[in-house]
């Protein structure tokens, strides 16, 4: 069990070091990432990737990048981090929606994560002009 904040905290520590400590070397958390599987789930029925210990992104739960890595966790929780942001989210609820996988609401905010992240916002004109 935890909150969001340290799923975001430990999954950061995998990309540098957080508070001095970083919980896996850059080649282990490479071969961590490195794909091992990725395919239809004979349980679940849809297509997810893996490497070692995490998923990497797939159409159910495409993460914010190519390179991220993460989990998706029972109520629509989930925890990911992208080396090329150097970014790590935790999501969860307070409640327990009936949902398979990744919350719908997070998938909903992903895009604006994603652009926060790359500093994508649309820039407000200067004033006096339209």
């Amino acid at each position: 069990m935890a909150g969001a904040r340290d799923l975001a905290r430990l999954f950061a520590s995998t990309l540098d070091a957080v508070d001095g400590v970083r919980v896996v070397d850059e080649p282990t958390r490479r071969a961590m990432v490195a794909p091992l599987s990725d395919g239809v789930d004979a349980v679940l029925g849809i297509r997810t990737a893996f490497g070692s210990g995490v998923q990497l992104p797939f159409p159910h739960f495409p993460m914010v990048s190519a390179d991220s890595y993460g989990h998706e966790a029972a109520g629509g929780s989930a925890v990911m981090a992208s080396a090329e942001l150097e970014l790590a989210i935790g999501f969860t609820t307070n409640v327990f929606p009936n949902t398979m996988g990744v919350s719908p609401t997070l998938l909903a905010l992903l895009p604006t994560v994603l652009s926060c992240a790359r500093d994508e916002s649309p820039r407000r004109p200067p004033r006096g002009t339209r």
